[in-house]
């Protein structure tokens, strides 16, 4: 080994290829041509002026001095406040005080010449030859200083010379030079020395290193200030939304890779780094980073606006604002208030501009929103307060309907109007649509064993097999980025839609806030557009009587013909549940009654039904854990096996003909009427099927409804009409027949499409499994402005909803991408689901040990278990009078004259000044109201619909 080599704290030095590393550019000596920057005119004159130490000529004790002065090293713009651990010393020229020459030495010539860890090697010959060279640059009337000074750019002279330059090059880019740094830093003493270390030029080398690196990092963030500086005060959507975590952190350490690798390392210890090899503090380098920038520039605050933004909707206060603002991780409060009105302002005029050119649907829902008292001595008491909350949905992929369909719609109504559906319409419907839905309960049926663990498909050889595939759609929405809707919240308007004239009121506050507030724009609409409404039954039921009451209205508009009502089909499947969970409760000993499956499943707080909080979707959870029990036995009963596993040796033709073989026999309404032929039927197998026919039937409508298969919705419609007929469901019962009546009487091609195309589903995020019924949208954005994006504080009223809550489309998308970027869910997106397999599993076995599938004639259930076959007793009320009382009620004559008032007689307005944005519905007041309210009465006495005409005798009671 040579002797040129040495130890670093663990790492081997070379000296061998300083030799190789004369690497340096020629612009290094151009810089030094007279006149050029750094040298002035005046030649060492201006040397001395700036600073800069001229050796050569003045005598050695005067150089030596002004060394020791602190004078050669020249700390140019960083000043000594700069460094640290400035006093005497630095002035003395960086000595130490208790260095021992002795102590280096010591080390300094290792056991047969092997370089040992922290002691330098050497050579007899490299010491006779230093010695030489310092006795000569004495002679030379110099000192070590003074030479390297000269040498360094310290003489005018010296610095133009060729030979100088490319030895000063040669040196100052090789690893020797690395290495002295090292070694003055400090310097390699013996380890088994036990004298005080030698300082070396630590503190000089310190001061330096410490000036050095506050330069490079404040260029680095002059170099990040464009990446994080905003040019607007405005925010935007695709701003907040297009922030990516992980692309900002790797941009800065790119521009700031000597800052971003100093604050990793410092951000984990060395027992961290080894430990914890997962660990990645990249977020708080993010935070620190853009924490002083926002400092250095308070433009630089692309990441502070989405914290503002996202905060500001998470229950956080104005002084925990302020809080956040002082340590420069968010924007003001105040500046966060501002720009979320005027965000607000700008959606609204975005969705006015939208309506004019695609098409849209809207829907409401009323809400309770509850005041806290903050001060008792000056705050009045406060109750819940009734509101509505409303949502429009921009349908760019559908027609706009123009004048001629609303033409062409008015006059298909008066001619249907006349010939409402009856019993035997609705029987051809169920028996035209019967094969398609079995069809889809066969794959259900295939689907549980598909899915369970023990038949592990993902390893079957014939997984692929078009048998085992789901059947072809009947009706199918298209899916992708062209046919997202795209739904746009008005402002929470202060009104109760539970009445008629809240429904009234509620309409003309959204139309004004869609900017259709003068009696031309209400003409065009009323003439020449549709509008499409959607909501649960009671909005729908509303919207419909008032059509009934203004039947005879001087205008289109009044008489509301450009309205269609829609109920949504989440509260549509919401009551086909309920149905269920009335129809099948039963007791604890019922062998096929839910309330013992509820007991065996651990969930007896499902024991009664519920329309509030998430009973429904804890109760279809448990249904569905109920119906997969149910199918796992009847595989085994018809596999033949005591194992699902087993099945693996079938084919997939021959499973296929086994789940046809179940639908058949034990989930049926073939098979009931077959088992009640025998006098003395089973009575627990009857349940049973109807149980198993009715369960499967509504996991087709949620399947159907999740990847946007309209057209089996429809077929699922006679169906299910039959179901709420016979449960007793009235207002549904009106509301199928409604739907059934429009698409089969009323409604020309272009509003049929448009209902199932544009309605009944929407899709937002454009995937082929993620179509949410428009209801269900809309109790997403209730229940963000009630829980998860509420508003609280003194100054929170109904105005300042109304301002802020078009805004909450936009904040949830914020919200779930800044969530999802900081991984704000991880914790609870993992989970096991063993305890429902279990219960599944205990269910199973009690259904085959109890025997519910097989036939034991004479078998009987007690009556409190006996479960009444809901679709059969439907049909046989719809004979019996309902479907007639319906086609009664709506039998009413619609006028068509269209008599407008003048523009003269307009009191609309719209108003929409400052950032106090208000959108209050002032116009359209009604002056013919007494007449109104007095048809009341007469539309109740011949009103005898199932569900519509409940709500005007009720509405007639009330007025």
């Amino acid at each position: 080994m040579s002797d040129d080599r040495f130890y670093w704290r663990g790492r081997l030095f070379s000296e061998d290829e300083d030799d190789d590393m004369d690497g340096g550019s020629q612009e290094e000596e151009d810089e030094w041509e007279e006149g050029d920057q750094g040298w002035g005119s005046g030649g060492e004159e201006d040397l001395e002026g700036e600073g800069h130490e001229i050796v050569g000529d003045e005598d050695d004790s005067d150089a030596v001095d002004e060394f020791e002065d602190g004078t050669a090293f020249h700390h140019g713009d960083f000043g000594q406040d700069f460094l640290p651990g400035h006093d005497e010393d630095i002035d003395r020229g960086f000595t130490s005080d208790g260095e021992d020459e002795d102590d280096v030495l010591e080390g300094s010539n290792p056991r047969k010449g092997q370089p040992r860890r922290g002691r330098p090697s050497g050579s007899k010959k490299t010491y006779e030859s230093v010695q030489k060279i310092l006795q000569l640059i004495k002679d030379e009337n110099l000192t070590l200083p003074s030479f390297l000074s000269a040498l360094s750019w310290g003489d005018y002279h010296c610095a133009r010379d060729v030979k100088m330059a490319a030895t000063r090059r040669s040196f100052l880019h090789s690893r020797t030079f690395r290495m002295l740094l090292y070694r003055w830093w400090k310097p390699p003493r013996s380890s088994v020395s036990r004298k005080k270390p030698p300082e070396g030029g630590r503190k000089c080398l310190t001061a330096f290193a410490y000036a050095c690196t506050l330069e490079a990092l404040d260029m680095e963030l002059q170099n990040l200030d464009p990446l994080t500086r905003t040019t607007s005060q405005k925010l935007s959507q695709k701003e907040l939304t297009d922030f990516d975590v992980e692309k900002f952190a790797q941009a800065i350490a790119r521009k700031a890779p000597v800052f971003w690798s100093m604050l990793k390392l410092l951000a984990t210890t060395e027992e961290q780094r080894k430990a914890n090899t997962h660990k990645n503090p990249q977020q708080s380098l993010l935070l620190i980073i853009t924490m002083l920038l926002y400092s250095r520039s308070q433009m630089c605050n692309k990441l502070q606006r989405v914290f503002a933004f996202f905060f500001k909707f998470k229950g956080l206060k104005a002084r925990g604002f302020e809080v956040l603002h002082s340590l420069g991780i968010t924007m003001s409060y105040k500046w966060t208030t501002n720009a979320v009105k005027t965000l607000s302002k700008e959606t609204m005029l975005e969705l006015r501009w939208m309506i004019k050119r695609y098409a849209w649907a809207a829907s409401y829902d009323n809400l309770h929103i509850g005041y806290d008292i903050y001060n008792p001595k000056f705050d009045k008491v406060k109750e819940d307060k009734a509101g509505t909350a409303a949502i429009v949905h921009i349908k760019k992929d559908a027609p706009i309907l123009d004048e001629v369909v609303n033409r062409a719609l008015q006059k298909q109504r008066a001619v249907g109007q006349r010939t409402p559906i009856n019993t035997s319409f609705i029987w051809h419907l169920l028996l035209e649509s019967q094969p398609r839905i079995e069809a889809a309960m066969v794959y259900e049926v295939l689907d549980v064993l598909l899915g369970s663990d023990e038949f592990k498909f993902k390893t079957y050889r014939h997984r692929k097999d078009p048998q085992l595939q789901p059947p072809s759609p009947v009706r199918q929405l298209p899916s992708g980025p062209d046919h997202i809707s795209h739904p746009y919240m008005l402002g929470t308007m202060h009104i109760s839609e539970s009445s008629l004239e809240g429904n009234s009121k509620v309409v003309d506050a959204m139309l004004t806030q869609l900017g259709v507030g003068t009696n031309e724009e209400r003409q065009k609409l009323g003439v020449s557009r549709l509008v499409f409404f959607l909501g649960d039954q009671l909005t729908v039921g509303h919207l419909r009587t008032l059509q009934h009451m203004r039947c005879q209205d001087p205008n289109s508009f009044d008489r509301m013909d450009h309205i269609i009502p829609i109920f949504g089909w989440l509260h549509f499947e919401m009551t086909e549940v309920r149905s269920l969970h009335k129809q099948y409760l039963g007791t604890e000993t019922g062998l096929v009654s839910l309330r013992r499956a509820l007991v065996s499943l651990g969930r007896k707080d499902l024991m009664l039904a519920g329309t509030q909080g998430d009973f429904h979707e804890k109760f279809s959870k448990t249904l569905k854990q109920v119906m997969v029990a149910h199918i796992r036995a009847c595989w085994v009963i018809m596999g033949r096996t005591e194992n699902l596993e087993d099945l693996r040796n079938k084919g997939p033709r021959e499973l296929a003909a086994l789940a046809r073989k179940i639908v058949d026999e034990f989930a049926s309404t073939l098979a009931l009427n077959q088992l009640k032929a025998h006098s003395n039927f089973d009575q627990v197998k009857v349940q049973a099927v109807t149980f198993l026919r009715d369960v499967l039937q509504h996991a087709v409508l949620r399947r159907a409804m999740k990847y946007g298969d309209v057209g089996l919705m429809e077929d699922l419609l006679p169906h299910k009409l039959l179901r709420f007929a016979g449960g007793q469901n009235s207002h549904y019962t009106g509301e199928v027949l409604e739907l059934l009546q429009g698409l089969h009487r009323e409604w020309v091609p272009e509003v049929k499409d448009f209902v199932r195309n544009h309605t009944w589903l929407m899709n937002q995020r454009g995937k082929p499994d993620s179509f949410r019924a428009a209801d269900d949208i809309m109790e997403d954005g209730i229940k963000a402005i009630k829980d998860t994006h509420s508003l609280r504080g003194p100054k929170v009223d109904w105005k300042y909803f109304e301002i802020v809550h078009p805004v909450i489309p936009v904040v949830t998308a914020v919200s779930t991408h800044v969530e999802t970027q900081f991984k704000a869910w991880s914790r609870y997106t993992s989970h096991t689901a063993s305890s429902d397999k279990t219960g599944i599993q205990i269910l199973q076995r009690s259904y085959l040990k109890s025997g519910i599938y097989e036939t034991r004639l004479g078998r009987t259930l007690h009556k409190t278990n006996q479960a009444k076959d809901y679709v059969n007793d439907g049909f046989t009320k719809l004979q019996l009078g309902i479907a007639q009382r319906w086609a009664e009620g709506r039998d009413f004559v619609r006028a068509t004259e269209e008599d407008w008032p003048s523009d003269e007689t307009d009191d609309s307005d719209v108003s929409m000044a400052g950032d106090e944005t208000s959108l209050e519905a002032s116009g359209s007041a009604r002056e013919d109201g007494t007449v109104t309210w007095n048809a009341v009465t007469m539309l109740s006495e011949t009103a005898g619909a199932a569900g519509g005409g409940n709500t005007i005798r009720r509405a007639a009671g009330a007025s």
